[in-house]
């Protein structure tokens, strides 16, 4: 489905009206197909026609509005990637080679304090 624009002319005015239209074919010819009149439209009201037809056509496309979307969980990475670079930098895996979790323990301190006994189910959380 696409929307088709016509233009009229009757005493020296000009006339746009938009009409919801399918395309088909019969006998190996592309043929147009009338489904609904919707009027004159302003520019922005075809766009946003155009944008739902398209969605519409696409599988993986979630048309709404900002309000009807969600975040069930999230998980922190910028400032985890941060941290990480600066302990690279002052080659502290280097010098911590012995403690495995010694990186997550200074992580956790900066961002989400817990005891040692909860890093580990905290490093599972910010995966």
């Amino acid at each position: 489905m696409f929307l088709k624009k016509a233009r009229k002319t009757y005493k020296d005015k000009v006339y746009e009206t938009y009409a919801l239209t399918e395309s088909y074919r019969e006998n190996g010819k592309v043929k147009h197909r009338h489904i609904n009149n919707l009027g004159p439209l302003n520019e922005e009201q075809a766009q946003r026609i155009r944008l739902v037809l398209k969605a519409q056509q696409t599988k993986d496309v979630f048309v709404g509005q900002l309000s009807d979307v969600v975040a069930k969980e999230h998980y922190s990475f910028l400032d985890i990637t941060v941290l990480d670079d600066l302990w690279r930098q002052f080659d502290l895996d280097q010098f911590f080679t012995d403690l495995p979790y010694a990186e997550a323990m200074a992580v956790n301190r900066c961002l989400d304090a817990k005891s040692k006994i909860q890093i580990q189910n905290w490093t599972q959380r910010t995966n």
